[in-house]
């Protein structure tokens, strides 16, 4: 057994030295709008924080690629593979998240590309919009609030404001998760 945890490991370690290798040379970026999308969040002072069962490592890398040494100090808190015991689907991820933000699940919007991933944050409660990729594009959506190709032309305080109406909720908080 301990030499299939190593060898997964392994796998593990060399998948990540590749992808940030990816990231940093340009071959890999952020897909279409989710840069722009995090620009108007910090623009709008919104809060954000990053949900992803993904390592610690590939999300610098990314964050680096993307916005330089200051990329992670752009995200409130960061919640990595690291950060819980149970993987998507399970909620752990975005209840860890919600906790470190000290929110309630209705004061947040959460972004997902995938099945897994809108049952995880849907689980925590958070409303999700969902992009799908070429790889879920066949998924089933049907707990999300908004399937969209494009996250550039979502008007994120008009579906923040539509969502909170449904659910009768006080607060006027306007938070976003991005998962990547």
């Amino acid at each position: 057994m301990a030499d299939i945890e190593g060898f997964i490991r392994d796998i593990h370690k060399t998948k990540t030295e590749i992808y940030t290798q990816m990231i940093t040379s340009g071959e890999a970026e952020f897909r279409p709008g989710i840069r722009q999308l995090i620009r108007k969040a910090i623009e709008d002072e919104t809060r954000l924080a990053i949900a992803t069962t993904t390592s610690a490592p590939n999300v610098d890398a990314l964050l680096r690629s993307e916005f330089g040494s200051e990329g992670p100090g752009i995200f409130e808190v960061i919640c990595t593979a690291d950060s819980v015991a149970k993987k998507k689907p399970a909620p752990d991820v975005y209840l860890l998240t919600l906790e470190m933000l000290g929110l309630p699940a209705d004061a947040c919007v959460a972004i997902e590309d995938s099945r897994n991933g809108l049952l995880s944050s849907s689980g925590a409660g958070i409303p999700t919009v969902v992009t799908p990729s070429v790889y879920t594009n066949d998924d089933s959506f049907d707990e999300a609030i908004l399937v969209t190709d494009e996250l550039s032309d979502v008007d994120f305080r008009a579906v923040f404001a539509d969502t909170r109406n449904e659910i009768a909720a006080e607060s006027t908080a306007e938070d976003v998760f991005l998962q990547q």
